[in-house]
């Protein structure tokens, strides 16, 4: 707390609270910037939704119960081909070539980028920053 003349600014006191809650937002929020979608049984046809592309990153469980992860270098009418890389999960070494056919499939996984929620996060961010500045500014109390 703040005391010029006798005005009291409780600006430190509020701003410490705000700063812990704006933190709290923005970790929240960080997941939010990505959608995870899903795909499993009918892996060739379901894979049009999940929009893969080579460079895409995936998480596998195949129909023998393997799991992998790895990037996609090219994607064939029944088959993904690419290189797996670190997963905790995985077995599979990374680095480790692989082509797996769509019927071996049992479950696959992606993150993609969501414009829409880092579009968001950003807006947040920038309302509860202006909203900080703005309070902190002012003085709360008036003393006689």
């Amino acid at each position: 707390m703040h005391m010029i003349g006798k005005t009291v600014f409780t600006s430190l006191a509020f701003t410490k609270w705000a700063v812990m809650g704006l933190v709290l937002i923005v970790f929240l929020q960080i997941s939010a910037c990505t959608s995870t979608k899903t795909a499993s049984g009918d892996i060739a046809k379901e894979s049009r939704k999940l929009e893969l592309k080579a460079g895409d990153e995936i998480r596998v469980i195949s129909s023998h119960r393997e799991r992998f992860k790895m990037r996609i270098t090219e994607i064939k009418t029944g088959s993904l081909t690419g290189e797996t890389v670190e997963w905790k999960a995985s077995k599979t070494p990374p680095g480790h070539q692989i082509q797996i056919s769509y019927s071996e499939l049992a479950f696959v996984q992606i993150d993609k980028p969501s414009p829409a929620k880092t579009a968001g996060l950003v807006a947040s961010v920038a309302l509860i920053g202006g909203m900080v500045a703005a309070i902190s500014a002012v003085p709360l109390v008036v003393l006689p």
